[in-house]
């Protein structure tokens, strides 16, 4: 059930072929509901003998657009996502994706383990982790480059970038494109008749490359992140032991690094971005509150990570600065400082921005050129930081 009580995915059968419809509004996130409801289906199209296959489809014009960021935080319920996919690939029935709109991330991971991928045009697939200080989690370091080639694969995951359905069927990620309005029916005949095919059963289709020149780019652009280097790691030994032993790999460094500091600060950008959108700020507010605050704070090196005793003077009139804006309804959200310290003011992004690094590191001391009687405002910003952003 989603958070309003309605079905996460419904089902409906088309002349033996079970229509699974994901519908978990506003995006279609792979919630638990939504994992539970596929696991369901997979289970019931298994397990009933007039039922031929299967097609899983994204109410509203889209698919699975990525994970609930929400529940990374901490310990996933179950089921996870690797063993809904393990159910789909070892159903012993076709399922087909049926894409449209985008498949992000875990969303792109439910597709790879489909036995085979209809899209249209429109449709976007991505996978964006490494921007949120992770690597893939559900399978997409192995699946990928067993579709396209292990150098065509670590590009996507390094890059995080969006692949166009057209590109998508060039690259063979999709074995047919179809008209939005045609592309339930194609599926649907799509299931009838194919013969599943695992990702996970197929050899590498390339000879062992060296893929340094691939990441090299994205390790210059950003620096030797954890995520970027085991996600060259993962998909440089795909094929090298067995599948079940990869996907493991896989997964373990997948949640050490979702419940690491980065992922985390990461987050906290990501959801301070959504939020901001709903009230950006003007070019010219924006470049005044950068000078506002790097004149209250001092100009916070890029390399504040290393000293973080040094710093806490600056944070904290920062944050004095922050509570002024706050008061005054310049800004929303303590979170949206930290965007845009990070997008125009050179701070680290993943450090998440100075007030979410300043209350990570331990406590922030009020030093005495912060007024008295702005302590209170300071300690609420740092709360609020702490709790919502």
């Amino acid at each position: 059930m989603t958070r309003d009580g309605r079905q996460a995915v419904s089902s409906s059968v088309d002349g033996g072929v079970l229509v699974l419809t994901v519908d978990n509004p506003p995006v279609n996130a792979g919630s638990t509901a939504v994992r539970q409801g596929l696991l369901d289906g997979v289970s019931r199209l298994r397990d009933d003998a007039s039922l031929v296959g299967a097609v899983v489809v994204g109410a509203g014009g889209s698919f699975i657009a990525g994970s609930d960021l929400r529940e990374f935080g901490g310990r996933l319920p179950e089921p996870l996502l690797p063993a809904v996919i393990t159910a789909i690939e070892q159903c012993g029935k076709p399922v087909i994706a049926a894409l449209d709109g985008h498949a992000l991330g875990g969303g792109f991971e439910v597709a790879l383990g489909c036995h085979g991928r209809i899209g249209t045009s429109r449709l976007r697939v991505a996978l964006p982790e490494v921007s949120l200080g992770m690597v893939t989690g559900a399978g997409a370091s192995q699946r990928l480059p067993r579709l396209v080639g292990r150098e065509t694969a670590l590009d996507l995951i390094l890059s995080g970038r969006r692949v166009g359905g057209a590109e998508a069927a060039d690259l063979g990620i999709l074995d047919q494109v179809a008209e939005p309005d045609e592309l339930l029916s194609a599926a649907v005949e799509m299931a009838r008749h194919a013969t599943p095919r695992i990702l996970m059963d197929e050899p590498l289709p390339d000879p062992a490359p060296s893929l340094d020149a691939i990441a090299e780019p994205y390790l210059a652009s950003i620096g030797a992140r954890p995520q970027l280097v085991e996600s060259l790691r993962l998909v440089r030994a795909a094929g090298s032991r067995p599948p079940e032993q990869m996907l493991a790999d896989e997964r373990s460094m997948f949640d050490t690094l979702r419940l690491g500091e980065e992922a985390a600060a990461l987050r906290h950008l990501f959801f301070a971005g959504r939020a901001a959108r709903k009230d950006p700020l003007s070019d010219r507010v924006r470049a005044e509150i950068v000078d506002q605050l790097t004149c209250a704070g001092g100009a916070v090196a890029p390399d504040v990570g290393a000293d973080p005793a040094s710093a806490a003077p600056m944070l904290t009139a920062m944050a004095a600065e922050t509570a002024e804006l706050l008061r005054t309804g310049i800004v929303a959200r303590p979170g949206d400082i930290d965007l845009l310290m990070v997008d125009d003011g050179g701070f680290p992004r993943h450090l998440g921005g100075p007030l979410w690094w300043a209350t990570r590191v331990g406590d922030v001391s009020l030093e005495r050129s912060i007024p008295p009687t702005s302590v209170d405002a300071v300690n609420a910003v740092w709360e609020r930081v702490r709790t919502d952003g």
